[in-house]
Formats: structure tokens, C-alpha cells, sequence
């Protein structure tokens, strides 16, 4: 799904609330190029970011990546607010390496200090924009300004230490271009002159596992995404992520997961 901002905001930035939301959602999954920011002031509901189910509560930061696949199950009785932009729209470069880094979904609450200038950044951007609506001609840096400065100020900690680990982005990055042809290390080593030793830690200081880990789980998440929210067939699966075969495919998502494609399928379709 393709991200189409409100007419006349050159900074491709869209504020909402909870309310608006609960207008426009139909309950489906989604798969976009756009991120999502949202604060959750009161009530409790609970999104599903790539097939995990996440409780909300007062307080709750949700962030979902461009490409996560997400869906929002109960968002009744929430009250709060969101912003949808696409990677590019932070004007600050910290906050546009947070943006760019591959889908990451994910929801926690915040700690209590950094609560109110959450909150107020948010209000902050959300008034920012009903301005540009209506004064088309204001300058669209400071719609991408105050989107930096509450990206950073959300970020959590691991988030921040993996955008700044070089090595890794590299790595990641080349991952993400190459995930339907190359599924090694060694590989991803040779092209990025680095020592397959060397990913690995970077791999382990940015998220914790190794380089062969994070690949791994990399693919899996992505036959998921295609499994489930796009129907893939397993031959379609197969040869969008670059095995040789079905047969292959099944065996390493078996191995990874201890489930069959089918099986896991079944679990949400």
C-alpha cells in the first residue's frame, strides 16, 4: 500500500487521532511504504505488527516500520494520536537513518519523564498541520522538523545504539537488497569488505543475535509476510526469497520456525 499525504501538504506529513482512525480503519492488515507513529493517552486496544499481538495501554508509544505488516484489532476506546509519513520526511539526518532502517514493528511504554514532552511534541506536530491545511504555502521543513524531533524523543534506546552502529546499517541495508538472492554471510562480507567475523559483532551489538541469526530470522519474517498477507504460494514464496525449490524453502522455514509453511499459514489465514 502506497501512502497518498492530503492534498497541498508538501512535507508529506499527515497528523490524526484515534477518532479519525477509527473512521477510516476497516479492520484489515495492512502493508505499507509509510511509517507510523502513534501516542496512546488513555483507554486500551491492541494492533497486531507482524503477526504479534501487542496490548496498548495509557502511555503506549507504537511504531510501525514501512513494510511491517499491521493491523488494528481493537482500537475502541482508544483516545490519542498518530502521525503517518513516508522514510524521507524527517528533515533531520538522525531521525531519517531511524526511518529508513528496514520494518521494524514494535510498541512499548514510555517512561514517565519523557511522557509530557511526547506529548506535547505531538500536539505540537498535530497543530502544525491543520495549519498547513490551512495555509498551503507554509514552509514544509517545519512539518519535517517537528517530525524529527518526535521521532528522536520516541526512539528507545536499542533503536538509537543500532542506527548509530555503521557496520550494521550496511549490513542491514545490503540484506534488505539482496534478501531474494543471498541467504550467507560470507556473502554479504565479501560485498560490504568486511570480515564475516566482523558483521557478526556488529549484527550482535546492533540487535543481539549474530549476523547468520538476524539473516535467518530476516527471511523467515519475510516468507510470513508473503504466506499470509499477500497469499503467496509456496512456489511464489519460494522464488521471490530465492530458493532453488519449494522443497528447500519448506526445509529451512521448518528449521527456523518448527512449522511447515501450511501449518503456520493456517494459523492466521
Amino acid at each position: 500500500m502506497s501512502y497518498l499525504p492530503p492534498e497541498g501538504i508538501p512535507a508529506r506529513v499527515e497528523a490524526m487521532t484515534f477518532a479519525r482512525l477509527r473512521e477510516l480503519d476497516r479492520g484489515e492488515s495492512q502493508r505499507g511504504d509509510f511509517l507510523v507513529a502513534a501516542l496512546v493517552r488513555s483507554g486500551r486496544g491492541e494492533v497486531a505488527l507482524d503477526f504479534r499481538s501487542v496490548l496498548l495501554e495509557p502511555h503506549s508509544i507504537v511504531w510501525i516500520g514501512s513494510g511491517v505488516v499491521h493491523q488494528w484489532v481493537d482500537i475502541t476506546h482508544l483516545d490519542g494520536d498518530l502521525v503517518i509519513f513516508p522514510p524521507t520526511a524527517p528533515v533531520a539526518p538522525s531521525a531519517r537513518v531511524l526511518t529508513t532502517m528496514p520494518g521494524i514493528g514494535a510498541a512499548w511504554g514510555a517512561v514517565a519523564d519523557e511522557w509530557e514532552l511526547l506529548d506535547q511534541a505531538m500536539l505540537h506536530l498535530g497543530a502544525e498541520f491543520h495549519k498547513t491545511l490551512e495555509a498551503p504555502t507554509s514552509p514544509p521543513e517545519i512539518l519535517g522538523s517537528l517530525l524529527s524531533a518526535l521521532i528522536l524523543r520516541a526512539s528507545p534506546e536499542d533503536q538509537l545504539v543500532a542506527a548509530a552502529n555503521t557496520v550494521f546499517q550496511e549490513f542491514r541495508a545490503a540484506v534488505e537488497a539482496d534478501l531474494g538472492n543471498r541467504h550467507d554471510v560470507e556473502y554479504y562480507a565479501r560485498l560490504l569488505s568486511y570480515s564475516p567475523r566482523t558483521l557478526s559483532r556488529a549484527a550482535y551489538r546492533g540487535t543481539g543475535k549474530s549476523a547468520k541469526s538476524y539473516l535467518a530470522e530476516r527471511v523467515v519474517l519475510e516468507a510470513q509476510r508473503l504466506l499470509v498477507h499477500e497469499g503467496c504460494s509456496l512456489k511464489e514464496v519460494s522464488q521471490r526469497l530465492g530458493f532453488g525449490d519449494p522443497s528447500a524453502f519448506s526445509a529451512f522455514f521448518r528449521r527456523e520456525t518448527g512449522l511447515t509453511p501450511g501449518s503456520w499459514r493456517n494459523l492466521y489465514v
